[in-house]
């Protein structure tokens, strides 16, 4: 969907430049996260990811540099700025919070996402040791407190919250701030912008500017030499493709997937996909809320009265392609006790003619619920979809460990950065091996087969290879005892 990204450089970015050149640096901070949900994101892929980034580098690198410039002018705001920055450094214990910590994560936005759960494996997979000098940004969290059954386990290393900051610019000085101070400014020392990269290229560019202690000699930004932190960006799902100019090193767990440019081209380290563990992918019970329990019993009678329950368990935003619909379409029009379930917000409107041909009934819409909740959901289902032509990811896992069919396709492994991308990458290189024949059709068939597949899973008593794919899975995306945040990592 080009005209999104059209409608992006056309009407938002001039007017994003038209402000930075009147000095607006907060509004344009926070209109990257809604661009980036607006545009980017519409549809969800590599090339617009990488157009999206390739225009706001500059602007970021643009904002940094007159940031940079106002905290070090000789005037009376400059008093006022640093004075502001300091006292917030001062009140967190900003420099002390540096000094401890080599390896310093940085958390935009909940924990409660695919890349939080990769953030909570890593961190249980270092030492006693380790988590001493490993340390944890939560530029959105005000304390401990809102981390709920995770704060035991954050307690365990070094954190430091920026939440309670009302202003984003704040946020993000006050942490190039303590990146380039004496503490910050340490080339063993490592930042690790976790999973989304919002924040990551304004920070990066305006910690070197202040380290550099003289605006007027901009340091060579894609210059290693000069480097006095180490700029990482890991990745859970999204092929992200910045260039070594802005990022020295990306973590990434979906090597098959495309998108790095040759020219400039950071370090690229695989990390083991070890995101999960057992409650994220089959829920705890007691943790429900009455409204769960309630629609949970719901669809358990529905299944019990011999409805056949299918769903993708991904936003129906993400599940809206004419190709997809037309799959669903046909799925139900083929297998009549099937009944598709919708998770999101709203239903969008291009469900509406198949919420009027096969009914409410038929086409369920659960609205938007906990990862709990989900994955509880998830366990009662006859048949993972695994949508496309954007796979799934935490919910392919949890539908695996729950030995819940999947259909699924490695059609698009190398364009979209899923779970099915991660096993056939494993798959290829005989890292891994399935017992069963109807396992590998059923993951890595062509999409041109997903209907027949489908249909086939649903009219069958028998499900061969469940317990295969789930001792796989549990191997590849659960059991691994490395973290990136190991000192012993490069």
């Amino acid at each position: 969907m080009s005209s999104s990204m059209n409608t992006f450089e056309k009407d938002s970015l001039p007017k994003a430049w038209s402000q930075a050149s009147k000095g607006v640096v907060n509004n344009i901070l926070l209109q990257e996260i809604s661009d980036y949900h607006l545009y980017a994101k519409n549809p969800d892929t590599g090339e617009n990811f990488r157009r999206f980034y390739r225009h706001l580098e500059p602007l970021h690198c643009f904002l940094a540099v007159n940031v940079a410039k106002d905290f070090f002018a000789q005037h009376d705001s400059r008093i006022s700025i640093q004075k502001r920055i300091n006292s917030y450094a001062e009140g967190l214990r900003l420099h002390s919070f540096f000094a401890k910590c080599k390896k310093v994560a940085v958390l935009k936005g909940t924990i409660d996402l695919a890349h939080g759960d990769v953030l909570k494996k890593q961190i249980k997979n270092l030492s006693s040791a380790e988590k001493k000098s490993v340390g944890v940004v939560f530029l959105d969290y005000s304390g401990f407190e809102k981390l709920g059954i995770d704060e035991a386990l954050f307690k365990s290393i070094n954190c430091l919250f920026l939440g309670g900051i009302k202003s984003l610019k704040d946020r993000y000085m006050l942490l190039a701030h303590g990146i380039s101070g004496e503490t910050g400014a340490v080339r063993s020392k490592e930042i690790i912008w976790w999973g989304i990269p919002f924040g990551m290229i304004f920070v990066f560019n305006l910690s070197k500017l202040l380290a550099s202690r003289n605006i007027e000699i901009v340091p060579a930004i894609n210059s290693p030499g000069d480097q006095v932190f180490s700029r990482s960006l890991l990745t859970v799902k999204h092929h992200f493709s910045f260039s070594s100019k802005y990022v020295d090193k990306v973590y990434t767990s979906t090597p098959l997937v495309q998108g790095f440019e040759e020219i400039y081209r950071p370090k690229l380290v695989q990390f083991n996909p070890s995101f999960y563990g057992t409650s994220e992918l089959e829920g705890v019970s007691n943790l429900l809320s009455n409204a769960e329990v309630k629609l949970l019993n719901r669809l358990e009678k529905l299944k019990y009265s011999g409805s056949l329950l299918i769903s993708s368990v991904s936003r129906v935003d993400k599940t809206s392609s004419q190709k997809y619909l037309t799959f669903v379409d046909n799925l139900l029009d083929r297998v009549s006790r099937a009944c598709l379930l919708c998770f999101g917000k709203k239903l969008p409107s291009e469900y509406q003619d198949l919420v009027q041909k096969y009914g409410k009934n038929r086409i369920i819409f659960v609205g938007w619920l906990s990862p709990n909740a989900t994955v509880k959901i998830i366990g009662i289902l006859d048949l993972f979809i695994d949508p496309f032509p954007f796979g799934a990811g935490m919910t392919f896992a949890s539908a695996a460990f729950q030995e819940i069919p999947i259909v699924s396709t490695s059609d698009y492994v190398s364009t979209s950065p899923s779970s099915i991308s991660i096993l056939y990458y494993y798959y290829k290189t005989g890292a891994i091996k399935f017992k069963s024949r109807e396992v590998v059709s059923n993951l890595f068939g062509p999409v041109s087969s997903f209907l027949e597949r489908a249909v086939a899973c649903l009219n069958s008593e028998a499900h061969g290879g469940a317990a295969d794919l789930k001792h796989i899975v549990s191997t590849i995306l659960m059991d691994s005892s490395t973290s990136v945040l190991s000192s012993q990592k490069s």
